[in-house]
């Protein structure tokens, strides 16, 4: 045995403990209305705006944009490795994921870029401020709305469980890309949370993450071939919903509904429910096929585990845990309707 996998084993990986004491991965999210995705070299720092591919000046710019704006309002920004199967020669790939009106969640539209690598600040800056600039129409390629990007997180300078875990799969899945049904690009990404379920994805454009990622079950999710029940335990949640217990109460619906799910565009969501207490949360939403419907869905308190925010930290918190239950449901029926569907993948 190496000394590599010597240190390795005797590490308790966070990922590791949360898996063992059984927490919810749902609910765990890093929610965002718009996702900015752009190229840069390996290797990554923690904080990997500090890279030494990175564009000068970029760390100030940042500063600079949560000294000027809300949190909210800023993309969720990763960075994505360069793959030569993907690459443009000479240019920097850019991607910008918006939630169409009036949808509340549901599938991102996405606008791709080939910028050049002297002006990547500049149209970093320009999607963080003001997408609509016309600088950034002289970058814009063509993107086929049907393709799909995973991101699987390898940034193991953040937590050593993400490259430890997430490199493998990240491999697997790379090389399972090109057989997908539809066009199907995996990426290597820097970190978006929840490193504790990982290996952990990020799945554009229908906004989802994933974690607890295997050799066993990463087919299933790149080709979608797998009752989608079977992913519910995988399900992190939807990245254009806000509120943790939302993410938690939708869960519910895509393992009731299945993969035609992600067709569904939510228009609203409503209820607050507190972790002491648990409660109701109401769905309207609108499938390409069904229709409109409305769900409740109840989240009851079930009991509270521990769990470990980093590999690097033995501390413990507490993770508290929900049962959740369909309660009313119109019409009747409509979540089995979806289930009979097939997912299409259309905005």
């Amino acid at each position: 045995m190496s000394a590599a996998s010597a240190v390795r084993q005797k590490l308790d990986f966070c990922s590791t403990f949360s898996e063992r004491t059984g927490e919810e991965p749902a609910g765990s999210a890093w929610a965002v209305r718009r996702h900015l995705l752009f190229e840069l070299a390996l290797p990554w720092p923690e904080y990997y705006m500090k890279a030494k591919a990175a564009p000068a000046g970029l760390v100030e710019m940042m500063e600079k944009v949560y000294a000027d704006l809300h949190w909210s309002v800023v993309p969720g920004i990763n960075a994505i490795a360069p793959d030569p199967a993907y690459a443009i020669p000479g240019k920097v790939r850019m991607f910008h994921y918006t939630l169409p009106e009036p949808r509340l969640a549901g599938t991102y539209a996405c606008e791709a870029y080939a910028v050049d690598p002297e002006r990547l600040l500049d149209a970093i800056r320009a999607f963080i401020y003001d997408p609509a600039d016309p600088m950034l129409a002289e970058f814009r390629i063509p993107h086929d709305p049907q393709s799909r990007d995973l991101m699987v997180c390898t940034h193991g300078t953040v937590d050593v469980c993400c490259a430890t875990f997430g490199a493998p799969v990240y491999k697997l899945m790379r090389a399972m890309a090109d057989q997908a049904a539809t066009p199907t690009r995996v990426w290597r990404c820097t970190h978006f949370g929840g490193h504790r379920f990982a290996p952990t994805a990020l799945d554009l454009p229908t906004g989802h993450y994933w974690g607890r990622l295997k050799a066993d079950n990463v087919a299933g999710l790149v080709h979608r071939n797998r009752p989608a029940i079977d992913y519910r335990p995988l399900y992190r949640g939807s990245t254009s919903l806000e509120n943790p217990f939302w993410q938690r109460a939708e869960a519910e619906l895509f393992a009731a509904a299945g993969w035609g799910w992600f067709d569904t565009s939510i228009l609203a969501v409503e209820g607050d429910p507190t972790e002491t207490e648990g409660g109701s949360v109401t769905f309207r939403f609108n499938h390409l096929i069904a229709g409109n419907g409305e769900v409740d869905i109840l989240l009851t308190p079930n009991g509270v585990i521990q769990t470990r925010g980093a590999t690097d930290s033995p501390e413990t918190y507490d993770a508290p845990q929900f049962i959740a239950t369909k309660t009313r449901e119109e019409p009747a029926g409509i979540l089995a309707r979806i289930a009979e569907t097939s997912f299409t993948g259309t905005l």
